[in-house]
C-alpha cells in the first residue's frame, strides 16, 4: 500500500507538469501493481475526467500487457540468469558440499 501512495503522488506532479499526453500518462500507470494502477489512474481521471473511458482504458491495456510480459521475462531471462549466477557464486562457497555436486547427484538418480 505504501507503493500505491508514493505512485499517487508521483502521478499528480507528473499530470500538473503538463508534459505527457494523458494518454501517455495512462498507459504509464499500467506498470505495476493493480493497486498501485488504481492509484494513479484515479490522480489521471480527477485531472482529465473527459477522456475517462479511454484512460480506463489504456491503465487496463497496458497493465495486462506488462502482467502477460513478466512471465515470459521471467521464464527466459531471469531463472537462466540465476542459474547462471549460481554457478559462478558456487565457486567461492567454502563449504565441501557445492551445489552442482548436489544437482549432478540429482539428475544421476533419475
Amino acid at each position: 500500500m505504501l507503493g500505491a501512495m508514493f505512485c499517487g503522488i508521483f502521478m499528480s506532479i507528473f499530470v500538473k507538469m503538463d508534459v505527457f499526453h494523458p494518454f501517455a500518462l495512462a498507459l504509464g500507470a499500467g506498470t505495476g501493481s493493480i493497486s498501485m494502477s488504481a492509484a494513479m489512474m484515479s490522480v489521471i481521471l480527477d485531472a482529465f475526467p473527459q477522456y475517462s473511458q479511454q484512460i480506463e482504458m489504456y491503465t487496463g491495456a497496458s497493465n495486462i500487457l506488462v502482467n502477460v510480459l513478466s512471465v515470459y521475462a521471467a521464464l527466459f531471462i531471469t531463472l537462466p540468469l540465476a542459474r547462471v549466477m549460481y554457478k559462478f557464486l558456487d565457486k567461492f562457497r567454502p563449504s565441501s558440499a557445492k551445489a552442482g555436486d548436489m544437482v549432478e547427484s540429482i539428475e544421476g538418480e533419475k
